[in-house]
């Protein structure tokens, strides 16, 4: 399933939707521009890792000279936090007690 996702194989049957709308990935390129990118890691060393860099593993963001922007990375992963939890809350909210 990995392979057909990241544009690697290309499905027998079926179809990916992407927002509700069918698309065809013929290559791992195409695929990478709908932000599909393979990460295969060890679970162990995922644990072992701080969670901003679980994030952004194998979609690193870097500064001038190419060295990884951290700080940036950070705040992102925060970000996305505050939002996931955000959306949870109203979630909750939601449900009749």
């Amino acid at each position: 399933m990995i392979k057909v996702v990241t544009g690697v194989h290309r499905p027998t049957s079926g179809e990916i939707l992407f927002k509700g709308k069918p698309i065809t990935l013929t290559s791992v390129r195409k695929s990478a521009r709908w932000g599909s990118k393979p990460s295969i890691r060890s679970a162990r060393l995922a644990d072992q890792q701080e969670l901003w860099r679980n994030v952004f593993v194998g979609r690193e963001q870097t500064g001038l000279g190419g060295f990884l922007d951290i700080k940036r990375q950070k705040e992102e992963t925060r970000r996305l936090l505050r939002d996931y939890m955000a959306s949870l809350r109203k979630s909750s909210a939601s449900i009749p007690r």
